[in-house]
């Protein structure tokens, strides 16, 4: 986000949404920052217009889906650690 603000870039392209974050409130803060500096963001694999109110709202219908997508296999790792160490199984390390 540095080099946006100092280098005057006209546009971000990342490979999908989802690469780039998979936190509402970081895209929400990011998206804030490049229409400060009027950077388009592009995602090669998905079609947002971001200057249009219904691609905005289709890009933060997207981001919702990333964060819950992140959220759950957080909850699943977690479980199947529980699981794990309730079975007897080390936790940690190598050791």
């Amino acid at each position: 986000m540095e080099y946006i603000r100092y280098k005057k870039e006209t546009e971000v392209v990342v490979y999908k949404l989802d690469r780039i974050s998979r936190s509402i409130l970081d895209f929400a803060n990011m998206m804030e920052l490049l229409q400060q500096y009027n950077v388009e963001f592009v995602s090669s694999t998905e079609k947002f217009d971001t200057s249009t109110p219904m691609g905005r709202a289709m890009l933060n219908i997207c981001i919702v889906f990333a964060q819950l997508e992140r959220e759950t296999i957080q909850k699943r790792v977690t479980d199947a650690y529980y699981s794990r160490s309730q079975r007897g199984f080390k936790m940690g390390g190598k050791g």
